[in-house]
């Protein structure tokens, strides 16, 4: 063995690695931890890794003025994403006929408020659905390739503005399953006709499963949210979706009480996410498209928050249920009748300002 007659060289060694080995370090925490400047692809990162968080709107065919005091209060909340329902009955209410001005409107003003947008594209067409739903917009339609025309030519227009595209809401549940029983089969039909359309319409899609309504029911016009999910796998719906969308809501229990396939409470999107594992899906995404807690509950919004970062790694980016109190779920509104953010809103953005965006590991 050489005698080594530089005695200084192994320490200096090894100081420019352990520099090379922590700015590594940093860049990677940089890289996994920085925003998406707007309008970029979602498909080029782990989208278990967004920690951000958003708020559900309800804000198709509101009056420019209205639309515009909403975004500036969504803005100054510090919301990163915004989900959006785009009516297809609304849209194309003759075959091949288009009216595109309220959508063009809610994606142009999202834009200028540097808005990610989650876009939820349901509800069938008087012309699209079976007889029996004839007043049921909520109702999916007899031919799916109807509305794979309709995703078709939303995601031509604005690919590239919407980064999420989620093929219909709540299949588990009537009335958005119409006047039949529920039909996990059918779903992926209609799952598999959207996200074809919408993958060869827009490259960087991201689709979304529906997001399902927690229920606790065996089948018939509604079956539980678990049932849904596994038949759904079986039935190939694997391959159709890049996210699942998740509803947690707290309900009347404790935020810290047990999953369970028969109650009603936060911690059962634990549960779907076994359902994903014994499928082989541990490395697809979940993303709480719609949450919320029994208002006023302050103390709860930031239990259940903390509950989600640190004991679901899985769970990326959660938007609460409502802005306003003429929303859909006007229950959980963070903005009060005059517009000011109220005791919830402050509740959550004190929960969100979370010291970590992500935690390490394999999702």
């Amino acid at each position: 063995m050489k005698d080594d007659k530089r005695p200084g060289l192994w320490p200096a060694l090894l100081a420019f690695c352990l520099s090379v080995l922590f700015a590594m370090g940093a860049l990677l925490t940089w890289l996994a931890f920085s925003p998406l400047p707007s309008g970029e692809s979602l498909g080029y990162v782990d989208l278990s890794s967004d920690k951000s968080v958003g708020v559900n709107g309800d804000l198709y065919g509101l009056e420019s003025e209205d639309l515009e005091q909403v975004l500036v209060a969504i803005d100054r909340a510090g919301f990163r994403w915004l989900r959006q329902r785009f009516p297809w009955d609304a849209i194309e209410t003759s075959p091949g006929e288009y009216n595109w001005s309220a959508s063009d409107a809610i994606v142009s003003a999202a834009a200028g408020h540097d808005l990610e947008l989650i876009a939820v594209l349901d509800g069938s067409p008087s012309w699209a659905r079976a007889e029996v739903d004839a007043g049921n917009s909520l109702a999916p339609p007899v031919d799916t390739r109807g509305f794979g025309d309709f995703v078709s030519a939303f995601a031509t227009r604005y690919g590239g503005r919407v980064a999420c595209y989620q093929i219909w809401d709540e299949p588990n549940i009537a009335p958005h399953w119409g006047a039949r029983e529920i039909d996990p089969a059918a779903y992926v039909r209609l799952l598999r006709e959207g996200s074809i359309r919408v993958r060869a319409a827009d490259g960087d899609a991201v689709v979304l499963f529906a997001a399902l309504a927690p229920n606790v029911e065996s089948g018939g016009q509604n079956m539980s949210d678990l049932l849904f999910l596994d038949a759904a796998y079986q039935q190939g719906a694997a391959e159709w979706f890049d996210l699942l969308g998740a509803q947690p809501y707290g309900f009347d229990s404790p935020i810290t009480a047990q999953p369970d396939a028969g109650e009603l409470n936060w911690r059962r999107v634990e549960l779907l996410r076994e359902v994903m594992l014994s499928h082989a899906d541990g490395g697809t995404a979940v993303w709480a498209v719609s949450f919320g807690v029994p208002v006023p509950d302050v103390a709860g919004v930031a239990e259940a928050v903390e509950l989600a970062r640190k004991e679901w790694p899985w769970m990326g980016a959660m938007l609460w249920a409502a802005i306003t109190p003429g929303d859909h779920h006007g229950q959980y509104a963070l903005l009060d009748d005059s517009g000011e953010p109220n005791a919830t809103s402050d509740a959550l953005q004190q929960a969100t300002l979370l010291p970590e965006l992500a935690w390490p590991g394999v999702y």
